[in-house]
């Protein structure tokens, strides 16, 4: 490595834990996004639960949330096209906490 090289940093992986940001240790990923949401007049983040089920005897239901930012707009195809996590939870309660996380690695991989 020499001087005035730039290396680039690999872009953040999709199973990278949430970090709060410093100060707000308690916050929740689903917290920190409807403040940013509320933040840049996007709406509130629309949640849809979705579920399956795994076969076999080791049966298994497993949920996702797709999340929808009214007011932003991604340059997707659609205006309101929905985040979609590519990792299924053992129950709601993560499954939405992981699809917030989610969107504000989007978010911030967008800006």
């Amino acid at each position: 490595m020499g001087r005035g090289f730039y290396t680039p940093r690999p872009p953040p992986s999709f199973n990278a834990p949430y970090i709060p940001p410093p100060g707000s240790p308690s916050k929740s990923a689903v917290q920190v996004l409807e403040e940013l949401c509320r933040k840049n007049q996007w709406g509130n983040p629309q949640y849809t639960l979705h579920s399956t089920h795994t076969s076999g005897q080791n049966f298994r239901q497993l949920f996702l949330y797709k999340v929808n930012v009214p007011g932003y707009s991604s340059g997707s195809p659609g205006p309101n096209t929905p985040f979609t996590p590519n990792k299924l939870a053992p129950n709601p309660d993560d499954a939405k906490q992981y699809a917030a996380e989610y969107v504000l690695m989007q978010l911030g991989s967008r800006r």
